[in-house]
């Protein structure tokens, strides 16, 4: 079996770096996202150090974050730009290998797999030395064999970035016509009334079952959490809460609201999505369930357009937080039921085609999971 060492030549040679403040960062994003210009903030320029300069056309990994998918291949506009020794650099061997099969093999996630279970460091940073990666296996078939697997996985993936353009399409297209029938609740000028989260529905802040009693987890109802939330309606859960958990846990039914008050990063304030079931949910989620006063889709569909009114209520600097009263506190726009109703009934038509895309979507996910489990077996 063929490994990485016979098709990527180590190519960093160490580079004094003396003027920091004049040169091009690259950083490599996570899951085979690609290299990109690593933006430097203002006073946080790095001091001189040793690094190195890049290519265009070299392959180049993060050690810190192989595990977690983090290679790439250096793009033409970030020729001769600079990183540091946690970012080895290698010449690829294009007489031994295509460079799009080479970024499938990378991106089908088996490689990463194997990282993981051989990586060394404190848990979360664990570093893969330049050795260790040449060393794990590659299935190389010859060149005119792995242009064909590459040119089929990349039709199979350009349906899927279809898919996905198609979706954005169409998430701004009611955004559109929210805005065009309704307008905005910081500015209001169709003089609709504003009223208070808290006065037109119910707040419920969700809570965590505590792990030390294995009891509280089984599959009596779903436990949703922030990385469950985005869509038009709540992803699935993988953990369930048994029936001694739901007595610990806090539940709404069906047609409640659920947004994301905690996280990691002030961007993720904001996100919601609406439950088609009975769900319980954990304490970053702030669950509205709507009075006589406010549809619930129409809500939703006001937070989607404007998920800055929940993050100026956040108090927790560069993570995120918006506490229970300060969520309650936040004005939206409640015209009559009537005037809700027709934005919904406009709004569903578009909210189907999203719903056939995304199923869409899903399938065109699994068929490219499927040829690229083929591909690197030598099945396809």
């Amino acid at each position: 079996m063929t490994v990485l060492a016979d098709v990527l030549d180590v190519a960093g040679r160490p580079e004094r770096i003396s003027a920091p403040g004049e040169e091009l960062f690259v950083t490599v994003k996570l899951n085979c996202g690609g290299a990109v210009q690593r933006v430097v903030k203002s006073g946080k320029v790095p001091v001189p150090f040793t690094g190195y300069r890049v290519r265009a056309g070299q392959f180049i990994y993060s050690r810190i974050d192989a595990r977690n998918g983090a290679f790439a291949i250096v793009p033409e506009e970030l020729h001769g730009a600079v990183v540091s020794k946690d970012f080895p650099v290698f010449d690829v061997r294009r007489e031994q290998i295509d460079e799009r099969y080479l970024v499938h093999f990378l991106r089908a996630g088996r490689l990463q797999e194997k990282i993981r279970a051989a990586s060394f460091g404190a848990t979360n940073r664990q570093r893969i030395t330049e050795e260790h990666l040449l060393g794990f296996e590659i299935f190389l078939p010859p060149l005119d064999e792995q242009r064909r697997i590459a040119a089929i996985l990349d039709q199979a993936d350009a349906i899927r970035t279809k898919r996905r353009q198609t979706l954005a399409h169409l998430d701004d297209l009611t955004k559109s016509i929210f805005q065009a029938r309704v307008g905005d609740p910081r500015t209001n000028r169709y003089g609709f009334r504003i009223a208070r989260i808290g006065d037109v529905s119910m707040v419920v802040t969700g809570n965590s079952p505590s792990r030390l009693d294995s009891d509280n987890f089984g599959s009596q109802i779903e436990w949703i959490k922030s990385s469950n939330i985005g869509g038009h309606v709540a992803s699935r859960a993988e953990e369930c809460l048994s029936e001694k958990g739901m007595s610990h846990a806090r539940m709404v039914n069906r047609g409640s609201v659920l947004v994301t008050c905690i996280a990691g990063s002030p961007e993720s304030i904001g996100k919601c999505s609406i439950v088609d079931r009975d769900v319980a949910f954990n304490q970053q989620i702030n669950a509205v369930v709507p009075g006589e006063e406010v549809l619930a889709l129409f809500l939703l569909q006001q937070l989607k357009n404007f998920p800055g009114i929940v993050r100026e209520k956040s108090t927790g600097g560069m993570k995120g937080l918006v506490n229970k009263s300060a969520f309650e506190s936040i004005g939206i726009l409640v015209p009559q039921i009537e005037v809700q109703e027709s934005v919904v009934n406009r709004l569903s038509v578009v909210w189907s085609e999203q719903a056939a895309v995304q199923r869409a979507l899903a399938a065109a996910d699994e068929l490219f999971a499927s040829l690229q489990s083929r591909a690197f077996r030598g099945e396809l």
